[in-house]
C-alpha cells in the first residue's frame, strides 16, 4: 500500500514539496522506460478482433476499448428496468 507525501516526508526527513518533485520524476522514468511493455500497441488484426469481440457482447460498435469505473451520467431508457441502474452510489 502506498504512502502519503506526508508521511514519506516525515520518514525521509525531507520537505513534503522534495517529495512531490522525486514523485513525478521516478514516475516520468518508469512510465519512459515501461509503458511500451505494460500497455504493449496491438496489432491491426488484434484491434479488430477486440472491437468485433466488443460488438458481440455488449452490442457497442466502433469500440476497441473501454476504461473500467467511469461514470456517466445518463437518463436510463423507458422499460430498462435496473439495466442501467447504478449500484456504486454514483451522485
Amino acid at each position: 500500500m502506498g504512502k502519503s507525501f506526508h508521511s514519506l516526508a516525515f520518514q525521509y526527513r525531507i520537505s513534503y514539496s522534495w517529495i512531490s518533485v522525486i514523485t513525478r520524476e521516478v514516475v516520468e522514468a518508469i512510465i519512459r522506460r515501461m509503458f511500451h511493455v505494460v500497455v504493449p500497441t496491438p496489432t491491426m488484426v488484434q484491434s479488430q478482433n477486440i472491437t468485433q469481440q466488443y460488438f458481440s457482447k455488449w452490442h457497442f460498435p466502433n469500440c476497441g476499448r473501454a476504461i473500467d469505473g467511469k461514470h456517466v451520467r445518463i437518463k436510463a431508457p423507458k422499460n430498462s428496468g435496473s439495466l442501467f441502474y447504478n449500484y456504486k452510489d454514483y451522485l
